[in-house]
């Protein structure tokens, strides 16, 4: 694939619809989740949070926290789900990121 393209995360904008519409105009970009918590991932709903369109593949999830262990926990729970990329977010200054709360983002 040719990635000289990519469709970053934001907030609000980029869900499964927006991916969708998009990849309908574009078959070589990488496209990006909105950022996911960490905490959301392994306590929420995954199939509600990680299910996907196979049609908007290439697609990588971005998952936001600062914990490794749950990090770690969270690649390999969306590695089943088969994204193309996992892109982790240290560094976001959302107050849900940096205080690990249960927030869907």
């Amino acid at each position: 694939m040719n990635r000289k393209v990519s469709i970053a995360p934001m907030m609000d904008c980029t869900d499964r619809h927006d991916r969708y519409f998009l990849r309908l105009i574009s078959k070589n970009t990488m496209f990006y989740t909105e950022m996911i918590v960490a905490n959301a991932i392994i306590r929420g709903d995954r199939n509600f949070l990680l299910n996907f369109n196979n049609l908007e593949k290439p697609l990588a999830l971005q998952i936001g926290g600062s914990n490794p262990k749950e990090l770690s926990e969270c690649a390999k729970i969306a590695e089943n789900f088969g994204y193309d990329e996992i892109n982790l977010n240290l560094g976001c200054p959302s107050k849900k990121v940096q205080k690990n709360k249960l927030e869907l983002v």
